[in-house]
């Protein structure tokens, strides 16, 4: 079911034409704890509350195509994540740090959790 969803994944990146440079390694969920460790407080619960309440799957992708531990929108702050030079969504250590730049730059507000309250600086 895995290789199907990321197949899913990749589709729909081609369709929106946004490139997909090389294969992606397979990622698990402990690599995304893992990367969590060294993360600001704020990257964590912001991470816990995308993607925690699936096991921290970094494959997750919600029904309006969020991709990746920080649930990355295909219409929204993918193509900059890209435009940065990072090629894998799902990649926890380019999500991530991508993630902990964009805070420090003060648009944390981009995320919902931050939005509502449930994560704070």
């Amino acid at each position: 079911a895995g290789g199907r969803k990321e197949q899913d994944v990749f589709s729909l990146l081609i369709e929106r034409q946004i490139p997909v440079t090389e294969p992606p390694r397979r990622w698990t969920a402990d690599d995304v704890r893992e990367r969590l460790e060294s993360a600001s407080r704020l990257a964590r619960c912001i991470v816990a509350s995308e993607v925690g309440g699936v096991g921290y799957e970094p494959y997750s992708v919600s029904r309006t195509n969020d991709l990746g531990p920080v649930q990355l929108n295909t219409n929204g702050l993918l193509r900059e994540f890209l435009a940065r030079g990072n090629t894998d969504p799902f990649s926890p250590d380019q999500s991530i740090s991508y993630l902990e730049e964009v805070i420090r730059e003060g648009r944390a507000g981009n995320w919902t959790a931050v939005k509502l309250g449930m994560c704070s600086l």
